[in-house]
């Protein structure tokens, strides 16, 4: 039987570690890369170069195991505050592409919980986040590099994480348990 391997490689340089993600034994590796010269990154399947690892790629073909441990290494980038190299647009084809907000650049750590909605979602994710932009409701601020709401973002998604690799993927989507639920903040619609 062959499981998920998720590798983390580092390289010595001033940033935080690339990431590379084997996926199975026999897919080929992710990697969060740098696009132009050390001011954006991307996440790109490795001898592909032009895929990148988001939209465009389908997750429907992993099992549930696979997809828990694909999203438990991609909450670890949590405080990776490089710059992706794709400007905020929106997903859903219902709503505009053209995001109208402040932001225009969204970090990694961000691109990273924005993958799990797809990983966890499926298709849905488009309705759940449709833009790369969370959303403090109280205050009604918004951010996609870095700061307080991606830090309470994230200890939202490792609580969800939690219960959803103790009830199952399955059963979470069943019963409608979402990584932002109860956190007074959620994606921009």
């Amino acid at each position: 039987m062959k499981y998920v391997i998720i590798l983390f490689l580092l390289f010595l340089n001033s940033c935080k570690s690339d990431l590379k993600i084997q996926v199975r034994e026999t897919d080929n590796y992710f990697l969060a890369k740098d696009i132009y010269k050390g001011k954006t990154f991307d996440i790109f399947i490795l001898d592909k170069p032009f895929m990148f690892f988001n939209v465009d790629y389908e997750f429907n073909d992993f099992t549930d195991k696979e997809k828990i441990e694909i999203i438990e290494n991609l909450l670890r980038l949590k405080g990776d505050q490089r710059i992706l190299s794709r400007p905020v647009i929106g997903y859903n084809s219902e709503i505009s592409q053209l995001y109208t907000g402040n932001e225009q650049k969204i970090s990694i750590q961000v691109e990273a919980l924005f993958l799990i909605n797809q990983i966890y979602l499926g298709e849905d994710f488009k309705n759940y986040s449709p833009y790369p932009v969370i959303l403090d409701m109280k205050n009604n601020e918004t951010q996609t590099l870095q700061g307080a709401i991606i830090d309470s973002a994230y200890m939202s998604y490792m609580n969800w994480f939690q219960e959803v690799k103790r009830m199952g993927i399955k059963e979470s989507k069943e019963k409608e348990i979402f990584p932002l639920d109860n956190s007074g903040l959620r994606w921009y619609k």
